[in-house]
């Protein structure tokens, strides 16, 4: 399935009659449902058989939510279905746990949200239940405004291979087996999982968690904490037609000393800008939601700008990722800035600090863009046994404009490696190989001094819990499973390259950069 999925990729870049694009295009996205479903069936089997364990690493709670908020915001929202992230500022967020499972059931619940959705809110909400010095028992809650359930529908939702009823299969699609799955996850994490709904009054499924704490806290560092100091009192006004996204972006606001004024009328809020601005109490910025009922984004920028002067540094809130020509020209020609919702805590903070010209390391996302990373000039060494997997990478790499050198297993990596005139950025190794696997190259690999840095990224379809640890003891860098298909549980992957691109991008080329130096044996990737 990876091979469908990946060849009809590359031919998607090739030239084609429109209806070739449309058929190749239905093929795609049918494979990726039959890989969902198939990757579905081994969960359940892989958790019916008992062999499915749950991780326990460190992991941070704003990272969940950050990358759910781009692989969401990539299935193209609907302009009538708002989605928001409500977080408690002073939620624990550095905890010890199964993130990746953790994940897995918050897209699974967000994705049935979205779907049973014509119009109205999606809101995904987290609270503390039990809390302690130790451990974080908490509750998450996907609450939305859609169709709908009556309680014999209700009875039959985590059953296996069960939906609502019949109909509802047909028109939405699915097996049935997401919410199953949800129900043995929250289990095996210590919680439990339900659902409150009535026909015609949307649903909120809810699951709890018991998560360990790190005594890392929040470890915000000094330039975020000057920062912080630095816009306290700011001066806020939030125009948002939803009371929810106003509740909790007003709460978000506050929680950094800001003084936020909201209003989810247009008219109303220019009345508060020159009412504050005749007081001497002018606002600093205005967020303002791009989809007011009744008015459009470039007649509101319009207005803004002549209700005062200066006018007040104004912030576009978006539903989705991507800019329409009409937004793109406000930011290109206004100095406008955009924010996608759903927003975290976080990313309200970073968007805000960098109108005004600052720039924190933040407390998710460091500031690193993986969509901007460049490949140009980048030379990768593809150790993979599978002639398809290497058209297909080989072929994805080169259209980022970085050099492949393929290797059929460890033997000949080691080979390419020992040759003088060959200098690597970075390897992917395929992990089960024959003559030599991956396991047995990376240590070679290793055992020499001139390649101690160099980056070792394993592919492989392996998704069991332990393997990413196998990886690591032999010495690789990372670990990405392509069980999944290219780019589905990639968080920059699902929205703007297959995953194999971005974890090249990110994890290689990220840490050749921040290396204290160049590596004997290959190259300074100071690009």
């Amino acid at each position: 399935m990876n091979a469908i999925i990946g060849l009809a990729h590359l031919l998607v870049g090739t030239n084609l009659s429109l209806l070739q694009h449309d058929y190749l295009l239905k093929i795609m996205a049918s494979s990726k449902t039959l890989l969902n479903v198939i990757n579905d069936i081994l969960d359940f089997s892989k958790i019916e058989a008992g062999k499915l364990e749950l991780s326990k690493v460190p992991f941070r709670l704003e990272t969940v939510f950050h990358d759910l908020a781009t692989i969401i915001g990539g299935t193209g929202q609907n302009n009538d279905v708002e989605i928001l992230f409500s977080i408690p500022p002073d939620l624990p967020i550095s905890l010890i746990g199964d993130d990746q499972r953790l994940r897995q059931m918050l897209i699974n619940l967000c994705g049935n949200a979205i779907k049973f959705t014509d119009r109205g809110e999606v809101c995904v909400l987290v609270e503390v239940v039990e809390i302690s010095d130790e451990h974080a028992l908490l509750r998450f809650t996907v609450r939305d405004t859609g169709i709908g359930m009556n309680e014999e529908q209700i009875s039959r939702l985590f059953s296996a291979f069960n939906q609502a009823d019949s109909s509802t299969t047909r028109r939405y699609g699915g097996t049935g087996l997401g919410l199953a799955i949800c129900g043995r996850l929250a289990t095996l994490m210590g919680g439990t999982i339900g659902v409150e709904s009535a026909p015609g009054k949307g649903s909120s499924f809810f699951f709890t968690a018991d998560f360990g704490r790190t005594p890392a806290g929040y470890n915000h560092d000094d330039v975020f904490l000057q920062c912080l100091d630095a816009l306290r009192n700011l001066r806020l006004l939030l125009i948002d037609d939803s009371q929810l996204a106003i509740d909790i972006i007003s709460v978000y606001a506050k929680s950094f000393g800001w003084q936020c004024e909201a209003t989810d009328n247009f008219a109303d809020g220019l009345g508060l800008i020159n009412s504050m601005a005749v007081e001497g109490k002018p606002f600093d910025l205005v967020l303002l939601d791009w989809h007011l009922n009744g008015l459009d984004g470039p007649d509101a920028i319009s207005r803004l700008g002549v209700v005062s002067a200066p006018p007040p540094r104004t912030v576009i809130l978006t539903n989705g990722f991507s800019l329409s020509d009409d937004l793109q020209g406000l930011v290109n020609t206004e100095g406008v800035s955009t924010l996608s919702k759903p927003l975290t805590p976080s990313t309200l903070f970073d968007a805000v600090a960098n109108v005004f010209g600052r720039t924190p390391r933040g407390v998710a996302n460091p500031g690193y863009d993986p969509s901007s990373a460049s490949m140009i000039g980048a030379r990768i060494l593809l150790v993979e046994d599978n002639l398809i997997n290497q058209e297909i990478a080989s072929s994805l790499l080169e259209r980022e404009g970085a050099t492949v050198v393929i290797a059929g297993n460890g033997i000949e990596a080691l080979e390419c490696l020992a040759r003088a005139d060959t200098l690597f950025d970075a390897v992917l190794m395929d992990v089960q190989m024959p003559v030599m696997d991956g396991y047995q190259a990376t240590r070679a690999i290793r055992a020499q001094p001139r390649f101690a840095s160099l980056p070792i990224i394993a592919m492989t379809a392996n998704a069991m819990t332990g393997d990413r640890e196998k990886c690591l003891e032999a010495g690789m860098n990372d670990h990405v499973s392509t069980a999944s298909g290219m780019g589905t549980n990639s968080p920059a992957g699902a929205r703007i390259r297959p995953a194999i691109i971005w974890v090249v991008s990110v994890t290689c080329m990220n840490r050749i950069m921040i290396d204290s130096g160049p590596v004997p044996g290959t190259r300074s990737a100071g690009r």
